[in-house]
């Protein structure tokens, strides 16, 4: 495993000395790593084994050029911290989904500690692996309380100090609205193991909670692009592109079906999210897409492409 393979994965540019573990460096690393590496469940739902073992990771990730899932993506970033002399504490944490927090290990969050000059260490959230356009860009200070305007967003985290459960609110960019903010997620400062999150890994990768099952049944491909502010996304047979309000910045497009996959399906993941997909994978993935498209389809009223070099484009 090659820390300097890991940055130039990333396009962090550091010459031949590795970066510093500063606070600098902790905001370019996550804000490269979101722009470089998609979150995707793609060996998920063509039943591949996920397997948290760093050097399984760094093989897929890194050699092999695949994104991955929250729990892969966060697993791997945090080896690559610790190389470059992170204080790093995995911590667990689950998101607000329909109304009811989802099981604790849910998500996977990394604490960071930067030593200053000051009697107390400058501590961080950080986070690679949340899929979703809302995601912060950059490290949030573990600050109650406070307001972090992003370029994509508003973020404040939230500490009750009973439970000392801390929670992550956010609201869209544009006009802040103090009375507007949502729930994402919450989380302790307790540490915890990769055999917790290789367990909760198991259950959702086998279809075990049926609030998420959408990650077992919908091939998903998430990437930032536009500096953060804007995102690429495909969920089963549709494709989206958000622009930084968080709105449809283009159609939301699906196809028809049976899909006429083009013979450079690969390349055409490769240059749309930096994903590099073998032919084997990619027959499953399509199988996949062909299936979960019929109910993106149908929730769809609009005109189908026939083509998958339509929607990729």
């Amino acid at each position: 495993m090659n820390v300097k393979a890991y940055l130039n994965r990333i396009g962090f540019e550091c010459g031949n000395e590795l970066p510093p573990p500063t606070t600098e460096t902790l905001q370019r690393l996550q804000k490269l790593h979101q722009l470089s590496i998609p979150w995707e469940n793609l060996d998920v739902v063509t039943g591949v084994p996920i397997d948290l073992s760093m050097e399984t990771l760094y093989s897929k990730i890194v050699v092999n050029r695949r994104g991955g899932w929250c729990h892969e993506l966060n697993c791997l970033y945090s080896w690559l911290l610790k190389q470059l002399g992170f204080d790093v504490t995995l911590v667990s944490s689950r998101f607000w989904v329909m109304g009811s927090w989802n099981r604790e290990g849910d998500h996977m969050l990394i604490l960071v500690k930067i030593p200053t000059n000051q009697d107390q260490d400058l501590t961080f959230i950080s986070d690679v692996g949340w899929g979703e356009m809302r995601a912060f860009v950059e490290p949030l200070p573990l600050e109650a309380d406070t307001v972090v305007t992003q370029i994509n967003g508003h973020f404040r985290l939230m500490k009750d100090d009973l439970s000392q459960e801390w929670t992550l609110f956010n609201q869209k960019i544009g006009e802040f609205d103090s009375n507007a903010w949502t729930k994402c997620c919450k989380f302790t400062l307790q540490h915890s193991t990769l055999e917790h999150f290789q367990e909760i890994t198991r259950i959702y990768a086998n279809g075990l909670d049926e609030k998420v099952l959408i990650l077992k049944e919908l091939p998903i491909i998430m990437k930032k692009s536009g500096n953060g502010s804007e995102a690429n996304i495909v969920i089963g047979g549709a494709c989206l592109h958000f622009n930084k309000i968080g709105n449809l910045a283009r159609k939301m497009v699906t196809f028809d079906l049976p899909l006429e996959v083009p013979s450079d399906f690969g390349e055409l993941l490769f240059q749309t999210f930096d994903l590099k997909v073998g032919e084997g994978l990619a027959d499953k993935v399509i199988d996949q897409i062909q299936r979960s498209g019929q109910l993106m389809a149908a929730l769809s009223g609009e005109k189908q492409p026939s083509n998958l070099n339509e929607v990729l484009e």
